[in-house]
C-alpha cells in the first residue's frame, strides 16, 4: 500500500480546489488519515449500513420497476452472469441515440487549446494518470454537454443500471478520456494493471468508444465472473478506498484465462460493465483512445459526484 504523499502535491490540489482528489489522497496515503478513512469506508459499505443508506432508493425502485426493452434485458442478464455487456451505441440507445450530435460536442470540447496543448506535450496536467487527458477535467469542472447528458441520463441507460443494481442508482462520475500513446518500454502503471474499483460493492460503468479500439489502442480487458455476486467475487476482494491490485501471477492461478474478455471494437462500441470485477486497459501503443466514461453506483458510494451538469434543473425529476 502507498503510505506517503508529497505534501506540496496536497497543497497544490487544495489550491486548485480538487477537494475530492485531495480527500482520497489523504485517505489512501497519509497516516493517520488512511487508518481513519479506511475504517469509515469499511463501515459505510458493510451490508447492514449500506442497506440502510440505500433504503429509499431501493423502495423507489421496487415501487416503480422499469419496463425493459429486449436490448436492456439482454444487458442486465449479461451483467448478472458475466459482469459485462458489449453492444453498439446505435443498437442500444434508441430514441436517446443522437450519436452525431454527441460526437460533435465531444470533439468540440477536445479542440480546446489547453487540452490540445496537453496532447501535444504528451502530458496530462490533471490527476495522477499523466497519460489521460480529461475533456471535462477536475475542479473547476466544465459543464457536461447537453447531448452527452441526454444519453447518459436517458431511460435506456438508467433503466439498465437501476435494474442490475436493484435500486435507483446515482451517477457519480462522467467525463471523456483521451488516452495518450505510450512507449512500449514504459512500464505499466495504475489502471493498466488488473484491479477492482473501490467506490461501491457493485457498480455499472459505461464506456462508449469514440475512436476505433484494437489490441494496440488500450482496449478494456475484463475477467468475466469476477464481479460482485459472480463465481470469482471472493478472489482478492476490493478494500475501499484502495480497490484491489493483486499480483498478476497470483490472480492468473485463481481465475482461468478463458474468463478474460478483450473488448475491442469500432467507434460507437458501447460497453456496460460492473467495475467491482477485475479489469484493466488504457495502454495505448499507437494512435490514441477516446472514450466517454460514466459510472453509476448506489447512495452508499464512498466518493462524491464528479461532474457538473449544464442545466441541472432539466433533470430535477431524477432526484
Amino acid at each position: 500500500m502507498h503510505t506517503t504523499i508529497s505534501y506540496s502535491l496536497l497543497l497544490s490540489e487544495l489550491r486548485s480546489r480538487r477537494i475530492g482528489l485531495l480527500t482520497r489522497s489523504l485517505a489512501v496515503r497519509v497516516w493517520p488519515f488512511n487508518a481513519l478513512m479506511r475504517r469509515r469506508y469499511a463501515t459505510r459499505l458493510r451490508s447492514s449500513r449500506r442497506d440502510n443508506i440505500n433504503a429509499t432508493a431501493r423502495r423507489s425502485f421496487v415501487a416503480r420497476p422499469p419496463r425493459l426493452s429486449a436490448s436492456q434485458s439482454t444487458a442486465v442478464g449479461d451483467l448478472k452472469t458475466l459482469g459485462l455487456h458489449q453492444t453498439s451505441f446505435r443498437a442500444f440507445a434508441g430514441s436517446a441515440g443522437d450519436y452525431r450530435a454527441l460526437r460533435g460536442d465531444i470533439d468540440g470540447l477536445l479542440c480546446e487549446h489547453s487540452l490540445q496543448r496537453q496532447i501535444q506535450l504528451r502530458k496530462s496536467n490533471q490527476g495522477s494518470k499523466w497519460y489521460v487527458v480529461r475533456a471535462l477535467g477536475l475542479e473547476p469542472r466544465k459543464p457536461v454537454p447537453s447531448s452527452v447528458a441526454r444519453f447518459v441520463l436517458s431511460d435506456e441507460v438508467l433503466n439498465t443500471a437501476n435494474s442490475y443494481l436493484g435500486l435507483q442508482s446515482r451517477l457519480i462520475y462522467l467525463d471523456v478520456w483521451h488516452n495518450l500513446s505510450r512507449d512500449e518500454s514504459e512500464p505499466p502503471i495504475s489502471s493498466e494493471f488488473w484491479h477492482r474499483d473501490h467506490e461501491d460493492i457493485r457498480m455499472v460503468k459505461l464506456f462508449l468508444y469514440l475512436t476505433d479500439v484494437n489490441e494496440s489502442t488500450g482496449p478494456l480487458e475484463y475477467l468475466c465472473g469476477s464481479q460482485s455476486g459472480g463465481g470469482y467475487a471472493s478472489v482478492f476482494p476490493s478494500l475501499s478506498p484502495y480497490g484491489s491490485y493483486p499480483p498478476a501471477d497470483k490472480l492468473q492461478k485463481l481465475i482461468p484465462d478463458q474468463q478474460a474478455r478483450l473488448c475491442t471494437g469500432p467507434a460507437g462500441t458501447l460497453i456496460m460493465w460492473d467495475s467491482s470485477g477485475f479489469h484493466r486497459g488504457g495502454r495505448v501503443l499507437r494512435g490514441a483512445r477516446r472514450v466517454l466514461v460514466a459510472t453509476f453506483a448506489s447512495d452508499a458510494s464512498v466518493d462524491a459526484n464528479r461532474y457538473r451538469l449544464e442545466d441541472p434543473d432539466q433533470y430535477a425529476q431524477l432526484g
